[in-house]
Order: C-alpha cells, then structure tokens, then sequence
C-alpha cells in the first residue's frame, strides 16, 4: 500500500535551484580559493608530468618553485582580491574553452565544458607561464585546475 502525502499533487516538481546543493564550507570560508586536479589534463605537455620530459632540472625546480607560490598567493588572497588585481598581477584573465589546444580529464562530463565556457588564466612565474582552470558549479570555492601552461603552447597567445 502506498501512502501519499497530505495536499501532495502528483504533477509537483522541483526545480534545479530547489536541489542546488549548497557547499557548507563557502559559509564559513567565503573567499577561501580551495584547488582541485581531479580535471587536469592527462596531455603531458600541458600538466606537471610533462615535467618529467625535460632534461632541464633547474628550469623545473623553478616552474614548480614558481607554481607553488602561485597557488600560495591564490589561497592567501582569496578570489575578491584576486579578482580586483590586473592580469600581469596576479590577476585573472578569461578565455573560452574552445581556444585552448587541450582537453580536460572529465570522462564523465561532470564539468560541462562547452565551448563557450569562459576558463580563468592566472599568470605566474613573472608572466612566464599560465594557470588554466574554471570554478565549480556545484561549490564556488573550488578552482579546478585543467592544465599549465610553461611553454606558450596551450592557447594563442597574439603577438
């Protein structure tokens, strides 16, 4: 026997934003830049293993002394500051994803990449290289990382 709820309609639905769960830490830690690599793309050239190819030692230590800082200095300012700085600061700059030469590791589509999807860039390493991600739907505290630029190669840069 199935029981139905008192003034309950058979035809009632809920919409999305009903659903929309809400990430519990943004209330406490609202400008809090939390990282995530689970999209990071598996083209070498465009992650930190492609590291492991270059002979070069100590230009990686740098790109990874220079990374570290990066993702530092994103954490400690949060996304308001990191919002109101200039490109060549430390600020972002947007480019859709369809102008990028890689894909994101989502298999699963979980990010819903279209083409037109606008992805953040944070230069770092004195403008050297590039931090390529989007912020999450589901908590806009999470920046996914889906790939590095150090070689100029991920995008068209201009002239």
């Amino acid at each position: 026997m199935v029981k139905k709820l008192k003034g309950k309609k058979d035809d009632n639905k809920v919409s999305k934003q009903d659903v929309r769960i809400k990430c519990a830490f943004k209330q406490k830690y609202n400008d809090t830049i939390l990282f995530s690599f689970k999209y990071i793309t598996t083209q070498k050239e465009f992650s930190l293993e492609g590291l492991k190819k270059n002979k070069n030692v100590r230009q990686n230590i740098s790109i990874i002394d220079d990374f570290h800082t990066c993702l530092s200095k994103l954490s400690n300012e949060g996304w308001e500051n990191t919002r109101k700085k200039a490109k060549r600061q430390g600020g972002i700059e947007t480019i859709p994803y369809s102008d990028i030469y890689f894909k994101a590791h989502d298999p699963k589509n979980d990010l819903k990449l279209a083409k037109d999807t606008k992805l953040w860039i944070v230069r770092f390493g004195g403008d050297k290289y590039r931090l390529i991600g989007c912020k999450s739907d589901s908590c806009q505290l999470v920046f996914h990382i889906l790939g590095i630029d150090y070689k100029f190669s991920a995008y068209d840069h201009g002239s």
